[in-house]
């Protein structure tokens, strides 16, 4: 069975180089590595930027906005500077202070497209703001209590936090595609009926697919993580989750490519698997949307898994059952890729 197997694999992977799956692995690596550290900012503000001008007797609002941490580029000097810069920012809201301490006025010019809760929180502020220009104490409202002692740890660039998606949703999507193409191809050339009549079995024959889909996946994962989060990573857990995913993934596309005959014929339905485990992405970049629906699709566990393993939060055992949950699931996959390969591919031969 080895010997067959090695066989097998040293064919696909001979096929790989020869269609240049590899070089689109490393051209995609390379893309993304750049756009990540170049293109991508580290922070992204999601709510407008505040701009500010005190005309006030004495400026005194300026100085309080100083101690608020408010950046000097943020204060300007006229009502008509603030006026060009809300316009020109397009999503800036700008704020006029006139009046005294006792009596102040604000003027707020905003873009109107704004949430009205935004405004009223806006007001709020000012209210406070006031307060603390009175002498009297800035009031918390809130206490903060960390669940666990890194939580707390400095935010993770924007732009690094997107390396999880991007290496877990790649190794989904290019892992899905190029197993079938590789299915699509040998019925084409007609080399399944030269396997057919080999020795090789069902199994051999998913093991070696899946054994060159883990191998591209390992390389992809790597480098993106290396030039982009850097190498001080947990590479062995790393390459434990991205190698489970890149196996069932394997699976998953033996057990469905196997029943079309071309890629043309495949597209729709890859489109709707891709899109189905896509969905763990909505719920990575807002927390909040995580129905019972979204949590059993095989992508959510190792998208999160990935992320603790590059910017460890000081979670514990979070790693056992996540690749528990996906070994489960490779199990239901590989019985059923076996049975497809068996019945669809060594019998028929096509």
């Amino acid at each position: 069975m080895l010997g067959r197997y090695v066989s097998l694999f040293q064919q696909d992977l001979k096929v790989t180089l020869r269609n240049g799956f590899s070089y689109v692995v490393l051209i995609l690596a390379a893309i993304l590595v750049a756009v990540v550290d170049f293109a991508v900012p580290s922070e992204v503000k999601l709510t407008p930027t505040e701009l500010f001008v005190d005309l006030t007797e004495g400026r005194v609002f300026e100085s309080v906005l100083r101690r608020e941490g408010v950046e000097e580029a943020r204060i300007l000097r006229s009502r008509e500077e603030l006026t060009r810069e809300v316009e020109k920012t397009r999503s800036g809201i700008g704020i006029v202070v006139e009046g005294d301490l006792e009596n102040p006025r604000f003027t707020v010019i905003h873009q109107g497209t704004e949430a009205p809760e935004n405004l009223n929180l806006l007001d709020a502020t000012l209210e406070g703001l006031v307060r603390v220009m009175r002498g009297a104490e800035s009031p918390t409202g809130s206490d903060i209590e960390y669940l666990r002692p890194r939580a707390g740890a400095t935010p993770v660039p924007f732009n690094k936090g997107l390396v999880p998606l991007i290496v877990v949703f790649e190794v989904v999507m290019f892992g899905f595609m190029v197993v079938a193409v590789m299915v699509f191809e040998e019925k084409q050339e007609g080399s399944i009926r030269a396997i057919r009549v080999s020795p090789a079995r069902p199994l051999e024959y998913i093991l070696s697919k899946a054994s060159v889909n883990v191998l591209l996946a390992l390389v992809y994962g790597a480098l993106v993580v290396t030039f982009t989060v850097g190498p001080g990573v947990d590479y062995p857990r790393l390459f434990l989750l991205i190698g489970a995913a890149a196996l069932l993934m394997t699976l998953v596309s033996l057990s469905v490519a196997v029943f079309f005959g071309n890629v043309s014929e495949f597209l729709f339905v890859a489109i709707v698997f891709m899109a189905v485990f896509s969905l763990p992405m909505v719920s990575y970049l807002l927390p909040s949307f995580a129905p019972a629906f979204v949590t059993w699709i095989p992508s959510f566990p190792v998208v999160f898994g990935v992320r603790e393993i590059l910017f460890p939060t000081g979670k514990e055992g979070f790693l056992a059952p996540m690749v528990g949950m996906v070994l489960a699931e490779t199990a239901v996959f590989l019985a059923a890729s076996h049975w497809a390969v068996t019945r669809k591919l060594m019998r028929e031969g096509r």
